[in-house]
């Protein structure tokens, strides 16, 4: 999805995104290790930008350690598929599980730190709603309808905004879930 041709990531992005529309195929698509599509997801989403050893831990291989001059899609509607292909994978409790066990989102925590569309911004915050929130113990139901977790331990997620005190510009926010 990394093609100097704007037409074809976006044909590539919206293929892949059709596909997770398809909950019954989520199996194929994101936990098949021959297939290992989450990178080619995330890959365009990541900066140049360090992570920890504990955000490592867990991370796809291909996502550790990238270059100083890797760029994320210039392009925000593209950048927006992609938030949106990892969205709909998060539909389910087995997909917000795995997006958790390899550790996407501190890829989408920093991408966010960096974006300038808005329309961008506020898909990552709906990924980030799903994929940070309190879930309830497998096996039990949630208390409201369609299943949503948060409400059935009392809790509503939250994002905390928290401005960079050294920096001129307050549009850059570093968001935390609490």
């Amino acid at each position: 999805m990394e093609h100097e041709d704007k037409i074809r990531r976006g044909g590539c992005i919206s293929a892949v995104k059709n596909g997770a529309f398809d909950v019954d195929g989520h199996e194929g698509l994101l936990f098949d290790e021959e297939l290992n599509l989450l990178p080619y997801l995330l890959l365009p989403l990541s900066g140049p930008e360090e992570y920890t050893d504990e955000e490592m831990d867990g991370m796809p291989d291909e996502l550790q350690l990238l270059e100083d001059d890797k760029k994320r899609e210039p392009d925000p509607k593209l950048r927006v598929k992609l938030i949106e292909t990892l969205l709909l994978f998060a539909t389910t409790r087995k997909g917000r599980d795995y997006l958790r066990a390899k550790k996407v989102y501190p890829v989408i925590q920093k991408l966010h730190l960096q974006e300038q569309s808005d329309e961008v911004k506020e898909v990552i915050e709906r990924l980030v709603n799903m994929i940070m929130r309190d879930e309830a113990p497998e096996g039990t139901v949630a208390a409201t309808a369609g299943g949503a977790a948060a409400a059935s331990v009392g809790k509503d997620l939250a994002i905390e905004e928290v401005v960079d005190s050294d920096s001129d510009d307050e549009d850059i926010r570093i968001e935390e879930i609490i």
